[in-house]
């Protein structure tokens, strides 16, 4: 949890608060040639909001603060497999409030 914790501060700036769901957890290989990588993908409440983000860049394209209502916007602009769906995502957030 203090490494997930930690990765989460680096590449945003904040610290989590709490985990919220897992989204998904695959593999997949960088062009770096450093082979098979493992990947987990979560939800996670951060304190501080998104305003003044430290995003590492140019690991990050950008970042947004969604409510359940924005997740569509998750979608724009960007083919199926380059988005996470809003529906698993608003289902998290409704359980986890």
């Amino acid at each position: 949890m203090e490494a997930r914790a930690r990765e989460v501060e680096e590449e945003t700036g904040r610290r989590p608060r709490r985990w919220r769901a897992v989204l998904a957890v695959g593999g997949w290989t960088g062009g770096d040639g450093g082979g098979p990588r493992r990947e987990a993908d979560y939800l996670v409440g951060v304190g501080g909001g998104l305003d003044h983000a430290a995003l590492e860049w140019p690991k990050h394209a950008g970042h947004g603060c969604f409510g359940v209502e924005d997740l569509p916007r998750l979608k724009a602009g960007r083919a199926p497999a380059e988005y996470w769906s809003p529906e698993p995502i608003a289902l998290a957030l409704r359980d986890h409030g």
